[in-house]
């Protein structure tokens, strides 16, 4: 797996675009062994369980760019992570936004989200 990540901040807020990239066949959307839902809830839970004191605030399936996704809220101590996951043929993308919970304002996460495009 390749691992690529961009990241952009902002006063208070960080917005991150990570991108795995599978080599293994089998790990495609488009293919049918692989079960997308269970692999982007694996990776959130993922998140979730190797951060201390990461508790999962909630998560809901959603659909982006015409791709099966699944959006949550991650929270980690005082810091707050909202993004979401979907998987385009062998490469998952995890769109996210890294800010504390007492920011003010909120940062525009459906803004950042919506901006997204696949190339």
């Amino acid at each position: 797996m390749t691992t690529l990540t961009y990241l952009s901040a902002d006063s208070g807020a960080s917005y991150y675009v990570f991108v795995y990239k599978y080599a293994d066949p089998r790990m495609d959307e488009t293919g049918s062994e692989y079960d997308v839902a269970g692999g982007l809830e694996a990776m959130m839970n993922g998140m979730v369980n190797n951060s201390k004191n990461g508790r999962l605030i909630s998560s809901r399936k959603t659909n982006l760019l015409n791709k099966d996704a699944l959006q949550y809220e991650i929270e980690v101590g005082n810091e707050r992570l909202d993004g979401v996951l979907l998987m385009n043929e062998n490469r998952i993308y995890n769109i996210m936004v890294d800010y504390f919970s007492a920011a003010s304002p909120k940062p525009d996460f459906e803004l950042f989200v919506n901006n997204f495009e696949l190339r």
